[in-house]
């Protein structure tokens, strides 16, 4: 069996974390789950290292045996983004509700789009964080 490198042990422990919350709190907290304290402007060297935290939750995401949602990925990885001092954006957004996924959530460090990029393009935001 391959070892997991730290930044996917992290990023399991992120998801891990993000899932439980969601499942056993009140959505006033979970709400407050979606905010973060860090602020300001995004070096390239953040970029990258945004970038490597986003592929880590979606390599780990897509190993699990619950599949986190996009939400939970995307509070995951704001957490690893926290942990390191990047500033991001959190995205939710809705489409028509007869789509297959009425709504979806994606994370931004300046404007590259870190985690829940395929297909946000069709979303409209109504909420950022």
């Amino acid at each position: 069996m391959r070892r997991l490198r730290p930044i996917h042990l992290e990023a399991l422990a992120q998801l891990v974390r993000a899932s439980v919350l969601f499942r056993m709190t009140d959505p006033a907290h979970a709400t407050r789950l979606l905010h973060s304290d860090v602020a300001g402007t995004v070096s390239a060297k953040d970029v990258e290292r945004a970038r490597q935290a986003g592929r880590a939750v979606a390599s780990v995401s897509g190993r699990l045996p619950w599949h986190p949602t996009c939400l939970r990925q995307a509070v995951a990885v704001r957490a690893m983004l926290r942990r390191r001092g990047i500033a991001s954006e959190l995205t939710i957004g809705v489409t028509s509700p007869r789509e297959e996924r009425p709504a979806h959530a994606w994370v931004r460090v300046g404007e590259r789009v870190i985690v829940g990029g395929a297909g946000h393009e069709q979303y409209t935001p109504i909420a950022r964080f």
